[in-house]
């Protein structure tokens, strides 16, 4: 006789592997679309954005700024034909990333500079002067 509870337990075991497994391999897929490598460097005048891009091209990209914040935005399409005397082959490619960064301190976005060159999009953002605190005597 098969005991039903410990069949129950070992399917549902087993479908949660399955599932473990699925998830893993999906996300191993998609990983590097998700996100790009990101250095920010903070030097006395401006904060300094570079962020690698290879594959992507200049009029792929797109990038907004806020005093606190900056989002980088790239996409592409795409679209290769190949034809031989005895084939043809259409392969199409598409990728999107996304990344938003708080910036370490206020910038004014208006003034930004941006290069993109060989892959690398580096992005100055002048820092906005912050007004010398005042000091007080309370007694």
């Amino acid at each position: 006789m098969i005991d039903d509870d410990k069949w129950l337990e070992d399917s549902i075991k087993s479908f949660r592997d399955i599932q473990k497994e699925f998830q893993r391999q999906f996300q191993s897929i998609w990983q590097p679309l998700q996100s790009f490598p990101v250095d920010m460097i903070e030097t006395d005048k401006e904060v300094i954005v570079r962020a690698d891009l290879p594959g992507f091209k200049k009029q792929d990209l797109q990038v907004e700024a806020t005093e606190k914040r900056i989002l980088i935005h790239a996409k592409r399409k795409e679209e290769r034909t190949e034809r031989g005397k005895y084939f043809y082959r259409k392969e199409r490619k598409s990728g999107e990333i996304r990344r938003v960064l708080d910036l370490p301190t206020e910038v004014k976005p208006e003034k930004s500079k941006l290069e993109f060159k060989d892959g690398v999009l580096e992005i100055k953002l002048p820092k906005k002067e912050i007004s010398k605190k005042k000091k007080f005597r309370l007694l």
